[in-house]
């Protein structure tokens, strides 16, 4: 399953209610943000790799929603892999 893009606060709340019991995967990124900009891919990988699991990215430059810093691809793709059976 894609990456499913959310726009404001009331989405994000909507789509982690309607997720049940399956691993939530939450993406703030900036189209400014040298590391989201390697996230994003790799993200989008996963989130084909991982079926079983819902991925979301929020733009915070386009959404009203949080403020959020700093990206790391390998703790992205690492906490997402040890958290994907524990559900």
């Amino acid at each position: 399953m894609p990456v499913i893009q959310l726009s404001d606060e009331e989405e994000l709340c909507e789509a982690v209610k309607n997720a049940g019991r399956k691993l939530v995967v939450l993406a703030f990124s900036s189209g400014n943000c040298g590391p989201c900009k390697l996230t994003n891919p790799r993200l989008e990988a996963m989130s084909i790799q991982m079926p079983d699991i819902l991925f979301f990215k929020i733009d915070v430059n386009k959404a009203d929603v949080y403020q959020f810093q700093g990206g790391n691809p390998d703790y992205l793709c690492r906490t997402v892999e040890e958290l994907r059976f524990q559900m």
